[in-house]
């Protein structure tokens, strides 16, 4: 069995770009970090990131499992630059039921009615 040692760093989110971006200007990023698929474009078009689809070529990484789609939410220009760690799904439902806001537990209708098109 092969055992590695991985010194973990949290940061609030602020503190985290300070030092990655000083880290990412001195080409020594950390080898794993946690962030959103949002920033994979910005980092591998500034040569940041290494990509890893060799490693889950060689079975280092395995990509299945995924809800259907989120396997490829790292996927950028063809390349895996990351691999998700979980899924959100965004919904947004109009109804002049009110009954239904109950159901749904939204307390303040207010929050939500007022502010949707007619």
């Amino acid at each position: 069995m092969r055992t590695s040692k991985v010194k973990t760093d949290f940061q609030d989110y602020g503190n985290f770009w300070k030092k990655f971006n000083a880290q990412a200007s001195a080409g020594n990023v950390p080898d794993v970090f946690q962030n959103s698929v949002a920033f994979l474009r910005t980092y591998d078009d500034k040569r940041v990131l290494l990509a890893l689809d060799s490693q889950a070529k060689a079975g280092n990484l395995r990509m299945e499992n995924f809800r259907a789609g989120l396997e490829k939410a790292g996927d950028v220009n063809g390349k895996l630059l990351g691999v998700p760690v979980g899924g959100n799904t965004f919904a947004l439902v109009h109804t002049n039921d009110t009954a239904l806001y109950g159901l749904a537990a939204i307390e303040n209708l207010a929050l939500v009615g007022d502010r949707m098109p007619a």
